[in-house]
C-alpha cells in the first residue's frame, strides 16, 4: 500500500491532504484545459440536439468515474463510512432546487465553476470576477446570512442513507452503477467517432473521471493512516471555493487542507496547459455583460451550496452511487437546457467551450 503516513509525518495531516489536493488539481487543470471539459456545453448539446466534443468528453468522465469508483468500492479502497452523503440524511429538495439554480447560473455565466477556474488560469478575467461572486455567495449560503434560506429549502424533503443508494432505485441491483458507467463510456466513444472530432479528448475525459476516483481513494488512504480525523473527499469546487475565500479573509492564516490547495492547483494546471500561446488576458466586451455573469455566479453559488456540490462535485458523488447526486445532475441539466432555450438558442447556433467562453475576437473584443 502507498504509505501516505510518511507524507503526514513530514507535512502534517493537513499538509498531506493539501499535497493530494494540489497534485489532483494540477492534473485536473491540465486535462480540463486540453479537452475543453465543460458540463454546460455537454448539457446544451443535449438540449439543442447538436454534437460537439463536449458531450463525449463529459460522458467519458462519467463512465470512467463510475467504473473505477465501483471497482475501488468493491475492493474496500474507499472509506464510504467517512463520506457524509453516504451516512447522513440528505436533501432531495436541495438537489432539485439547488441543481436547477446551478444549471440556470452556469448558462448565464457561460460556464460552471470548474470551467471558470480553468479559464481563470488561462487569463480570463471574466472568470475571476464570476468566481469571486460564486465563492462569496456560496460562503454566505453555507455559513453566512443565506444559510437559513438554504436550510429551509433543504429541509423540505430529505431521505435516509438507505434511500440514497443508486442501486436501490434499480431494485437492489448492485451492478447498476457499473452498467451505467460502461454504457456512458461506450456512448462517449461512439459519439466521438460519429462526430469525427475529439477522439483523443475522450481519453482526457476518462482521465478526469479517474481523477475523481483517485481523490476518494487517496483521501481514504490518508484517513486510514493518520491519527487525526481526515476528511474523505474528491475534486469539487463549491466547498473548496468557500475555503479559499476563508483563507483570503484570514490573510492565509487559516488551516491548510485538500480543499484550499485544490482550486489554485487547477488554475495553475490550466495555465501550464495553455502554454505556449494560450494564455491571454480577457475582459467583458461591454459593461452590460457584467450583470449576466454576476447573476450567473450568484445562482451557481447558492445552488451549489444547496445541492451539496457543483457539476464536478455531483459527478464525483454520483460515482459513489449517491442518488441525490444523480438528481442534482439531472436538475442541473434541466436548468441549463431550459435557460439556454429561453435565452440563447434563438440567437445563435450551438457553441462549444472552445469557441465561446474563452474566444478572443479578431477585433480585440471578447465574446460575452
Amino acid at each position: 500500500m502507498f504509505d501516505l503516513a510518511i507524507w503526514a509525518e513530514r507535512l502534517g495531516d493537513g499538509g498531506a491532504a493539501a499535497a493530494i489536493g494540489a497534485i489532483l488539481g494540477l492534473a485536473f487543470g491540465i486535462l480540463a484545459q486540453r479537452t475543453g471539459f465543460c458540463a454546460r456545453s455537454a448539457f446544451i448539446d443535449i438540449g439543442r440536439g447538436s454534437l460537439t466534443r463536449a458531450l463525449p468528453v463529459w460522458l467519458a468522465a462519467l463512465g470512467a468515474a463510475l467504473i473505477s469508483a465501483t471497482v475501488a468500492t468493491a475492493s474496500g479502497a474507499i472509506a464510504l463510512a467517512s463520506v457524509s452523503l453516504k451516512v447522513d440524511p440528505v436533501s432531495v429538495s436541495g438537489a432539485v432546487v439547488g441543481g436547477a439554480l446551478f444549471g440556470i447560473g452556469m448558462v448565464l455565466a457561460r460556464g460552471c465553476a470548474s470551467r471558470h477556474v480553468v479559464l481563470a488560469g488561462t487569463g480570463n478575467l471574466r472568470s475571476w470576477a464570476t468566481l469571486a461572486v460564486f465563492a462569496v455567495v456560496a460562503f454566505a449560503a453555507i455559513a453566512g446570512p443565506l444559510a437559513p434560506m438554504r436550510r429551509a429549502a433543504a429541509g423540505l424533503w430529505t431521505i435516509s442513507p438507505v434511500q440514497n443508494e443508486l442501486a436501490n432505485l434499480f431494485g437492489g441491483l448492485a451492478m447498476a452503477p457499473l452498467a451505467i458507467g460502461v454504457t456512458a463510456l461506450l456512448a462517449a466513444i461512439a459519439l466521438a467517432f460519429a462526430n469525427r472530432t475529439g477522439r483523443i479528448a475522450v481519453f482526457g475525459g476518462a482521465g478526469i473521471g479517474l481523477l475523481l476516483t483517485a481523490g476518494w481513494v487517496l483521501t481514504s488512504m490518508l484517513a486510514g493512516q493518520t491519527f487525526e480525523p481526515t476528511r474523505v473527499e474528491t475534486i469539487a469546487f463549491t466547498g473548496p471555493a468557500t475555503k479559499v475565500f476563508e483563507q483570503l479573509l484570514s490573510v492565509g492564516a487559516g488551516p491548510i487542507s485538500f480543499q484550499v490547495a485544490l482550486i489554485p492547483a487547477v488554475a495553475v494546471g490550466a495555465a501550464l496547459a495553455s502554454l505556449p500561446g494560450g494564455f491571454r488576458l480577457q475582459w467583458f466586451a461591454t459593461p452590460a455583460a457584467i450583470g449576466r455573469y454576476v447573476i450567473g455566479g450568484t445562482l451557481m453559488g447558492f445552488g451549489g451550496a444547496l445541492a451539496s456540490g457543483c457539476t464536478v462535485g455531483a459527478l464525483g458523488n454520483a460515482a459513489l452511487s449517491i442518488s441525490v447526486a444523480w438528481i442534482a445532475l439531472l436538475a442541473m441539466a434541466a436548468g441549463a437546457i431550459l435557460t439556454d432555450r429561453l435565452i440563447d438558442s434563438p440567437a445563435r447556433p450551438s457553441i462549444s467551450p472552445s469557441t465561446e467562453s474563452d474566444r478572443l475576437l479578431p477585433t480585440g473584443q471578447f465574446v460575452v
